[in-house]
């Protein structure tokens, strides 16, 4: 009878070979077979059957020259699926700080699992749980489950670590002290990270660049930023910064003020004083207006690059302001101000380089032109600005979007863009 089976055998393949011995003269039979199965003069049998899925019964049955009977049954279970592994942790593309990891899951009692080549103890419940140590990076977690009959499940995973904080900059310096209570905070870092200023969650492009708003008290400010990359790394800046209104000084105390140095001219300058007080007062004008620029040339670049150029205005008292770029034709390329209004002290703005359209201006000579209205009257300033070439910006825009001239209008934007920061002065007064 079956020599090579248990009474109750797992397998995983479904071509079965059943070897078996009895007596030489016996009959054996399968059931549900009607052709007997041949035996050997030595009383060897070998029987061939093809296994379904799941639990199968093989029932042989002999018989002798007598008519005596004897009746075997073996179950085989087929098994072909491999083992089902659940990994609970850690999750497929996570972010680490840490230098160990433990992966945790189940699968069906009685399998063997690996974990990068390494055994992991399985309970009787199935639950599993194994350290990895982490390196720097990226990081392959290869999961390997066998069962009982040898079908494997293999699962490779990804967890990156990284140990480094961001990279974190802003735009505003230690100490810097500003005459408006609104400021732009302008700063970059390492893209997909979360950014946070003043406990506000703020907007990081792709690129890792950002910007917000930040409303400042009378005095002294502390402005907090924080970036928090994808592994919980964190880079903390701090900034402390003042808001201070100061009236701009008039020409009577800018004079008062250099009088010891005009000791000299002292005789002549208390003959003249009833002159120089009616010049004084011809030039105490209703508003005064100062139009600055960090440097007289500016390079645009690409608008991803965030390439700005900062001007100023400072007014000795509220108006309606306008700021437009001219070319060397009068003719407005861009407006920054339109009949905005303005409280007195110094306003920040930046320009990119690019007209009204969004296209990039060609090289050239340009002028920037300021005027300040108030109901006892209106002053004007200018400043030149020659634009440079970058090569690869004016060659894409310039070849898409040919510039306009004279004979096409621009139109004046209504918008504007405010920001903060400390330009080196160059002055016209009326």
């Amino acid at each position: 009878m079956p020599a090579n089976l248990d009474e109750v055998a797992r397998v995983r393949e479904a071509n079965l070979t059943v070897e078996g011995l009895t007596d030489p003269n016996a009959v054996i039979q399968l059931t549900g077979e009607p052709a007997a199965v041949p035996v050997d003069a030595e009383g060897r049998f070998t029987i061939k059957r093809q296994l379904n899925e799941g639990s199968n019964v093989i029932e042989v049955s002999a018989t002798d020259s007598a008519g005596n009977q004897a009746t075997v049954a073996r179950e085989v279970i087929l098994v072909t699926e491999p083992p089902e592994v659940a990994v609970i942790s850690p999750e497929n593309g996570e972010w680490t700080s840490e230098n160990l990891i433990t992966v945790a899951g189940t699968v069906p009692s009685g399998t063997r699992l690996r974990v990068n080549g390494q055994e992991a103890a399985v309970n009787n419940q199935g639950e599993f749980n194994r350290e990895v140590i982490l390196q720097e990076g990226e990081n392959v977690l290869k999961i390997e489950a066998i069962d009982d009959v040898g079908n494997v499940t293999s699962q490779e995973m990804i967890v990156r670590r990284k140990t480094t904080p961001p990279f974190l900059t802003v735009n505003i310096e230690e100490g810097e002290v500003f005459q408006q209570s609104e400021i732009q905070v302008i700063g970059k870092t390492d893209p997909n990270t979360i950014v946070s200023i003043g406990g506000q969650t703020v907007p990081v492009s792709s690129l890792g660049e950002f910007q917000a708003t930040v409303n400042l008290l009378t005095g002294d400010n502390l402005l907090d930023v924080v970036a928090q990359d994808q592994a919980g790394n964190t880079t903390q800046l701090q900034r402390r910064v003042s808001f201070r209104v100061t009236p701009p000084e008039s020409e009577l105390s800018r004079v008062a003020r250099n009088l010891p140095d005009l000791s000299v001219y002292i005789v002549p300058v208390l003959i003249a004083l009833p002159i120089l007080l009616i010049i004084a007062y011809f030039l105490t004008r209703p508003v005064a207006l100062v139009v600055s620029a960090e440097s007289s040339s500016f390079k645009p670049g690409m608008p991803e690059e965030g390439r700005f150029l900062r001007m100023a205005i400072e007014l000795s008292k509220p108006a309606r302001t306008t700021v437009e770029i001219k070319d060397k034709r009068k003719n407005t390329v861009a407006t920054l101000l339109h009949r905005r209004h303005r409280s007195s002290g110094q306003h920040t703005l930046y320009w990119d380089g690019y007209d009204d359209f969004g296209r990039v201006v060609p090289p050239g000579e340009y002028m920037v032109q300021a005027s300040a209205n108030t109901t006892g009257g209106s002053v004007q300033g200018t400043l030149n600005i020659a634009i440079l070439e970058d090569r690869a910006v004016h060659r894409q825009y310039l070849r898409s979007a040919p510039y306009q001239d004279d004979e096409q209008r621009l139109n004046r934007r209504l918008g504007e863009v405010v920001r903060t920061g400390a330009p080196a002065k160059a002055r016209r007064r009326t």
